[in-house]
């Protein structure tokens, strides 16, 4: 959370879209999340493991608070 002058506030988000898993959709769980970041008094939303150009969009139209995107692309060695 923000607390003053010179304070950011951070929130780090582990998408878990990859393996199989026994969470719901990540659609599903991605309108959840959303819904609550925008009303959290966050500056910087980081984001892990959304591997898909189909989910970053979904995390576009709704997180419309949130006007910068940016997508860092990590190769195998």
């Amino acid at each position: 959370m923000t607390t003053g002058i010179g304070s950011i506030g951070l929130a780090s988000l582990n998408v878990c879209c990859g393996l199989s898993n026994p969470l719901p959709p990540v659609t599903e769980r991605a309108a959840e999340f959303c819904r609550r970041l925008e009303r959290a008094d966050v500056d910087i939303v980081n984001f892990q493991e959304v591997w898909t150009s189909g989910l970053r969009g979904f995390l576009r139209r709704h997180l419309r608070s949130r006007v910068h995107l940016g997508v860092l692309r990590v190769s195998p060695p």
